[in-house]
């Protein structure tokens, strides 16, 4: 059994978690669990970034006890885009996967599209909008998700609705 069970917490909870462990193995022991239990991947995607963290010996954000990490993240993007730098298609497909939950308010299924524009960047991402069962039966939304050079959200709208096994709907759009 990890020092840290990743099964026992939300992902909110967990990255809360995650900010009070230093430990390299921990993290990893944290990681392996989650994948071989729950295999959530926004709560892989918060062990990974941690473990990033600690392994290039960044400051913790949590060592003054004033901020969350929500905060923290959106601070990062928001240096990135004050500095003038613009964000990598990883940075980008990170901030996607981590907005669109809770942006657009339904379980994200996946990262669909990725592709550097005039204006910044786009990501396409399916989410279930009504899971059913079976799961071929689901009604999925792919929408569109515009960040900024730096990989700040600055958009999104649905582009289309479809059940999951409509294996046609490419011939319809």
């Amino acid at each position: 059994m990890p020092e840290l069970d990743p099964t026992n917490h939300t992902v909110d909870e967990l990255k809360d978690e995650l900010q009070e462990i230093g430990d390299q193995a921990v993290l990893r022991d944290a990681y392996e669990a989650e994948q071989s239990e729950e295999d959530r991947s926004s709560a892989k995607e918060a062990i990974r970034r941690r473990l990033d963290e600690v392994a290039e010996g960044e400051p913790q954000p949590e060592t003054d006890g004033s901020g969350e990490e929500d905060e923290d993240e959106s601070d990062d993007e928001d240096d990135l885009s004050s500095n003038g730098e613009t964000a990598d298609i990883m940075s980008v497909k990170d901030s996607v996967r981590d907005v669109a939950t809770e942006l657009i308010g339904h379980e994200l299924d996946g990262v669909t599209e990725l592709r550097r524009v005039d204006s910044g960047w786009e990501g396409i991402v399916e989410v279930i909008e009504r899971p059913s069962v079976p799961d071929t039966q689901d009604i999925l939304g792919a929408y569109e998700i515009q960040l900024n050079d730096g990989g700040t959200v600055t958009g999104y709208r649905r582009v289309d609705r479809y059940r999951r096994a409509d294996t046609d709907r490419e011939e319809h759009v």
